[in-house]
């Protein structure tokens, strides 16, 4: 029996000084059925450059190269050009354990599974690595497959589910109002990965660390808030009316959590990282109506699945916000 074809779709955006590292960790897989295509989208540095290099070093490199579209647009054009069984994506900065898509491709086959996920471990460096921990492995299917997402989602302490880079995904997914990405935004996957859950027969989930998230300096997870970032809103309130689609009261509920957890998320990462004011017009305003909503909320977010740290954040910041603001930017001092 031939081993499936596995199609890697890297998005390239200004990434010279991590990209080979990227290709690298994906061409010394154990698994050889593999095509990578790398999309290069509009980058301004020596990105296509090192793309050039790295197709004379492995000539089955695809190389697309596209004016900037973001994230969404790059994956999309990778997609289009997949001749794989399955479907992965890995950032360019990122980078993966030698057997990661071997290990992802057995629990697919062995489980019969549409989607296969691993855990990702976000390193600041190539010299971090993740604790080992014994082999967990387990499978959802029919609608506790999107309350185990949902729940995943707000339970999970590093790295919730909604990463599409974590995920194997089988080809046939990718119809309909799965075939594509929404362009223009960030946040993309957690929308996505509900669209394309909603089809699956079976997912087998494992705890195995394959997925190395990259926390770099310049990470866009990284520095002051931007407006770009309030894109998560928008995302939240999209979730929660997929969600109602489905009529299933408890993964409305979960959805409604996630949306109030974005109210606290963006306030967290302001008092962490502070407001970019060049990009937000009137950070004051923003920030008295995410309290408010934050407010609203705050008894529906005590009885979800959060962690008990992140509950007591929650009820600081709404008892007295600027003062927690103060200690903790004292604090990282």
């Amino acid at each position: 029996m031939e081993s499936p074809l596995i199609t890697v779709i890297v998005p390239v955006y200004n990434t010279e000084k991590y990209l080979s590292r990227c290709v690298e960790s994906i061409m010394e897989q154990t698994y050889k059925e593999i095509e990578v295509i790398l999309v290069n989208d509009g980058s301004t540095d020596n990105s296509l450059s090192v793309c050039n290099k790295l197709c004379e070093k492995y000539p089955q490199l695809i190389i697309v190269d596209k004016v900037n579209g973001g994230l969404g647009s790059a994956r999309n054009a990778g997609i289009k050009m997949a001749k794989g069984d399955f479907i992965a994506f890995l950032d360019s900065d990122d980078w993966v354990a030698a057997d990661c898509y071997e290990y992802m491709m057995r629990l697919a086959i062995s489980y019969q599974a549409d989607i296969s996920d691993v855990m990702v471990y976000q390193v600041g460096s190539e010299t971090e690595n993740p604790p080992k921990v014994k082999e967990n492995v387990e499978t959802y299917s029919g609608r506790e497959i999107l309350e185990h997402y949902m729940y995943r989602g707000m339970n999970e302490q590093n790295g919730a589910p909604y990463s599409a880079c974590r995920k194997l995904y089988k080809r046939t997914l990718f119809v309909d109002d799965t075939a594509e990405f929404v362009e223009g935004t960030v946040n993309e996957d957690i929308c996505f990965n509900f669209r394309i859950l909603r089809k699956c027969r079976k997912i087998v989930v494992s705890n195995q660390v394959k997925y190395y998230y990259f926390q770099g300096e310049y990470s866009i997870t990284n520095g002051a808030m931007k407006e770009k970032d309030l894109a998560l809103l928008k995302v939240s309130n999209d979730l929660v009316a997929l969600a109602e689609e489905t009529g299933d009261s408890s993964i409305i509920e979960l959805a409604r959590m996630k949306e109030a957890r974005s109210y606290f998320s963006l306030l967290a990462r302001a008092v962490k990282d502070g407001i970019d004011e060049k990009s937000i017009e009137n950070p004051e305003m923003l920030i008295s109506d995410l309290k408010k909503k934050l407010k609203q909320n705050v008894f529906l977010l005590l009885k979800s699945p959060m962690s008990m740290t992140r509950k007591i954040l929650v009820v600081a910041f709404v008892i007295n916000y600027d003062l927690c603001r103060s200690v903790i930017r004292i604090l990282k001092k």
